[in-house]
């Protein structure tokens, strides 16, 4: 403390005799007698002071800009999630009457009620028994029967437009051969089988074999009635009538086969009884397709 005074008392007497300004001296300096007198101008302690504040700042900055950077990331990845999440959530069930057919559960698609082509998502196809007799011969096979069922259902649909016929060409000849059962032929709709006047004959496919028919198919493909024997060549299950020749599988004019009564609700309107002679001019039945 003694060294300190001593100092000062110097710095002072020096001043006096040169003259200086000694307030102004105590204000410009600091004189540091702990580390042996080093002397410091007030001018450059504020520069330090002023660096260490600018270095404190920049860190400071710095270490912001680092977690503003980082931020954004973290932003991105919750935003990514729960998009994610949210298209998870909003994915939409199928179901009957949303204008998209979801197979195979559905083969149509309509609304819950009932329409002209579509019940609860199960398409309405058509079945009527032909205008035209054809004798064994005649019938030309099943390609000739098939033929012939195509042909009747475009006629129909170009003699009155709004004709429940949409697609001629998508019908077959319900008939059986030596070597092909009717059933095999047939796609087995699930929704009803309806008249061309629109009453309805079955539920299902698989329901015309097993159950009573709902109404009778004495309607032909322009809505006109026919009565009477119709050739099948089919036994009550759908299948191969056993012992008889089919006429030659159709393309005769000699032989047997059986025959269906198409005013029968049971199983009588597929198997009826056994003809010899294939002469006799019957009318077939065709079923609407896939």
């Amino acid at each position: 403390m003694l060294q300190g005074r001593t100092h000062q008392s110097w710095i002072s007497l020096v001043c006096v005799i040169a003259g200086c300004n000694i307030d102004r001296l105590r204000a410009e300096f600091y004189v540091d007698f702990s580390t042996g007198g080093t002397i410091a101008s007030s001018a450059e302690i504020s520069e330090s002071s002023s660096s260490t504040s600018d270095t404190s700042t920049s860190d400071t900055s710095s270490s912001e800009g680092d977690s503003s950077t980082s931020a954004p990331l973290d932003d991105t990845t919750t935003e990514t999630s729960s998009d994610s999440s949210s298209e998870d959530d909003t994915s939409p069930t199928p179901f009957c009457g949303d204008g998209v057919v979801d197979a195979p559960d559905e083969e149509c698609d309509a609304p819950p009620e009932s329409t002209e082509s579509c019940v609860h998502c199960k398409k309405v196809r058509l079945i009527f028994v032909t205008s035209v007799r054809l004798s064994g011969e005649t019938i030309n096979g099943l390609t000739g029967a098939d033929s012939r069922c195509k042909s009747l259902a475009n006629d129909a649909k170009l003699a009155d437009p709004g004709s429940p016929i949409k697609d001629p060409g998508n019908f077959l000849a319900l008939l059986s051969t030596s070597t092909v059962p009717a059933v095999s032929r047939h796609f087995p709709g699930e929704g009803p089988y309806r008249l061309v006047n629109g009453l309805q004959v079955s539920h299902s496919f698989a329901a015309l074999f097993m159950d009573p028919l709902e109404n009778t198919i004495t309607v032909d493909e322009r809505s006109q009635t026919q009565t009477g024997p119709v050739w099948t060549g089919t036994n009550l299950e759908g299948g191969r009538y056993p012992g008889i020749d089919f006429c030659g599988d159709w393309k005769d004019s000699y032989g047997t086969a059986n025959y269906g009564y198409n005013e029968a609700l049971d199983a009588g309107w597929i198997h009826l009884g056994v003809d010899t002679d294939c002469l006799s001019e019957r009318p077939i039945y065709c079923i609407e397709q896939e």
